[in-house]
């Protein structure tokens, strides 16, 4: 039976840090500076990517660990882990969320708009940090049980 890694899950999570640490320099940014500076739009957006598809890679891995299926849509990983108990489901949807902005942005479905971008600084600091927590708590649960 497939197991989680615990060393490649925090890897991950470590990764994640790095972008969150450095999307925190822009958490006080006015939306009128923001507005005005397409280069910190281009970074802001470059590390909200970074931190949506670093959380979805440890959301696959933690499925695959679980002998989970795959969802088919990058955006359904969190509701995924949430199905499976490693998450809560209301963090679940609000990162599913932040995914969809992610593949807005990469994609480039639409216009982005750089309003809902700048609102979506501060939620992924919240909600991301909220995650790593969740993810370590449910890790060490694996751990205490000898399931890892």
């Amino acid at each position: 039976m497939p197991k989680i890694e615990p060393e490649v899950i925090a890897a991950k999570l470590e990764f994640m840090n790095r972008y969150l640490d450095r999307l925190e320099e822009f958490s006080n940014i006015a939306l009128t500076d923001y507005l005005e500076s397409p280069n910190t739009q281009s970074l802001v957006e470059r590390f909200l990517q970074l931190i949506a598809e670093t959380g979805n890679d440890a959301n696959r891995h933690i499925l695959k660990g679980l002998g989970r299926e795959q969802p088919k849509q990058n955006r359904d990983t969190p509701i995924a882990i949430a199905q499976a108990g490693v998450i809560d489901h209301d963090l679940a949807g609000r990162l599913s969320q932040s995914i969809g902005l992610r593949n807005m942005i990469v994609h480039l479905y639409d216009e982005i708009d750089p309003t809902v971008v700048h609102g979506a600084i501060s939620k992924t600091l919240r909600d991301y940090s909220m995650y790593q927590v969740q993810i370590n708590n449910y890790l060490d649960l694996l751990e205490k049980n000898n399931d890892v």
